[in-house]
């Protein structure tokens, strides 16, 4: 599932709140760079147990 956020800071409290360990937050934190890097848009793909 695609999770699109408004700006960086949303993005990475939505990703401290779901996640469970350093290694995912690490993990979908690299995930939302990469994307913005190359899109310009702030999003991550999740399972939906963590949406």
């Amino acid at each position: 599932m695609k999770i699109e956020f408004n700006n960086c800071a949303k993005a990475i409290r939505w990703i401290l709140l779901h996640t469970r360990t350093e290694l995912d937050f690490q993990n979908m934190r690299e995930q939302l760079d990469v994307n913005y890097l190359y899109s310009g848009m702030f999003f991550v793909y999740a399972s939906k147990e963590l949406s």
